[in-house]
């Protein structure tokens, strides 16, 4: 079985320890993190989008991961490649926030979907912040409503 290795990288001290960092993102095809995670494996400051680009471009390239998605809170999300191709997606206004937790797994989930389905990667892209953003709109991430995981 050829499986594409996906991961979210999810650093939460103390648990998170660097010497593990190799190791996971050599075997990585597809990587998801959000700039503050980005810019603690880089060692870089994360202060603009151009620097998101540089410091995204050269983990793609280190690691030789295919795909990179980077979240930026509130603002939305990036999509890289390492055929140098990127996209950013605006998040939507969420009208009535309740609570961010589980935005970053909503964000991988649909992004994970996305892959399976072999969808462009900016639709991808457009439909994990969409998730994301709806994901905020309940208390603790998660509900028991099926209907509320359905497209549309």
């Amino acid at each position: 079985l050829d499986a594409t290795i996906f991961v979210d990288l999810n650093i939460r001290h103390p648990w998170f320890q660097n010497d593990q960092l190799e190791e996971i993102l050599v075997a990585a095809r597809s990587v998801k993190l959000n700039s503050d995670e980005l810019s603690e494996i880089s060692g870089q400051s994360i202060t603009s989008d151009d620097n998101i680009h540089r410091v995204a471009r050269r983990l793609l390239h280190r690691y030789s991961i295919d795909s990179l998605w980077v979240t930026v809170g509130d603002r939305g999300a990036f999509y890289f490649d390492i055929n140098d191709k990127s996209e950013f997606a605006a998040a939507p206004v969420v009208e009535h926030l309740v609570d961010p937790v589980g935005a970053g797994d909503a964000f991988s989930a649909a992004v994970i979907d996305g892959i399976l389905k072999a969808d462009a990667p900016e639709q991808i892209l457009a439909n994990a912040v969409q998730f994301a953003a709806k994901i905020c709109q309940l208390r603790g991430g998660t509900t028991t409503d099926r209907d509320f995981y359905q497209s549309g």
